[in-house]
């Protein structure tokens, strides 16, 4: 399988969770991934990009950037934003609260997720194992 890279912008808007989301499945369906895959990296995708939304500065361009890569058994999913106050954390407990717990679906479909700074910001990285190419 030949690897797979794609960079793209969504808006600073609510619409743009569903927007990252086709976008990715238009990504991963030539890719031949299967379905628990792609809908696994959806899922951590939406939460990334609701994140930024939610808790993320606006960026200097007013977007919010998008990284897909497979390469190899791996797919990273990478998310760029203007940064926050605030650091990105797992909220512990699952509790009742409205909001929260993103990341910590994160966590649970990823094999692993970080952060780093971005030139004007900050980007939450996932990386999630790609089944078929193990196999």
């Amino acid at each position: 399988m030949a690897d797979v890279v794609h960079a793209f912008a969504v808006p600073i808007h609510p619409s743009s969770v569903g927007l990252a989301r086709t976008e990715l499945r238009d990504v991963l369906r030539p890719a031949a991934q299967p379905v628990a895959l792609v809908e696994d990296a959806v899922l951590v995708l939406s939460e990334l990009v609701a994140n930024a939304l939610s808790h993320a500065r606006p960026t200097r361009t007013d977007d919010i950037g998008v990284e897909v890569r497979l390469v190899g058994d791996r797919l990273h999913v990478a998310v760029t934003d203007g940064g926050s106050d605030s650091v990105p954390e797992i909220v512990p407990g699952p509790g009742v609260r409205p909001s929260g717990r993103g990341l910590f679906l994160v966590d649970a479909l990823s094999d692993r997720w970080w952060w780093e700074p971005a030139e004007h910001g900050r980007t939450v990285r996932a990386e999630l194992r790609c089944p078929a190419a193990a196999e």
